[in-house]
């Protein structure tokens, strides 16, 4: 199955709060169930992004798991290396205006369909979109 390596906390804003586009600098023609693995990174200062996100009502109220502050970032952190879950790849258009989530210049990637993983699986993720092989389960 085709996976992609997203730095956290995007990968989880996806999984868990309604990102709905992925900003890359590549445009895909593949359309499909994706899974969506966190890359070992962690973004500098991701708790202040956290916390604008959800001073500006960007946060899926409705997705959102009920965890917050320290909990949610603890979270965060235990998720690289990880595979959360999988989304639907439905389309990939130039970003021409700023929209929630998407970037002006970058290929929005148009997800939808989230589905979290009971437990997520230890992965080691690549470049660009990647084959996930099950046997390693």
């Amino acid at each position: 199955m085709k996976a992609l390596s997203i730095i956290n906390p995007w990968a989880h804003l996806i999984m868990y709060h309604g990102k709905n586009i992925e900003n890359r600098s590549w445009r895909t023609d593949y359309r499909g169930r994706l899974l969506i693995h966190v890359s070992k990174k962690l973004m500098i200062d991701y708790k202040f992004l956290i916390s604008d996100l959800k001073s500006c009502c960007l946060l899926d109220k409705e997705k959102f798991q009920g965890i917050e502050g320290e909990e949610e970032f603890k979270q965060i952190e235990a998720e690289c290396g990880m595979i959360l879950g999988s989304v639907v790849l439905y389309g990939c258009e130039l970003g021409q205006y700023n929209v929630p989530w998407g970037d002006i210049g970058q290929w929005h990637w148009k997800l939808r369909d989230p589905i979290v993983f009971e437990k997520p699986i230890p992965a080691r993720g690549s470049l660009g979109l990647w084959e996930y092989k099950w046997e390693n389960v």
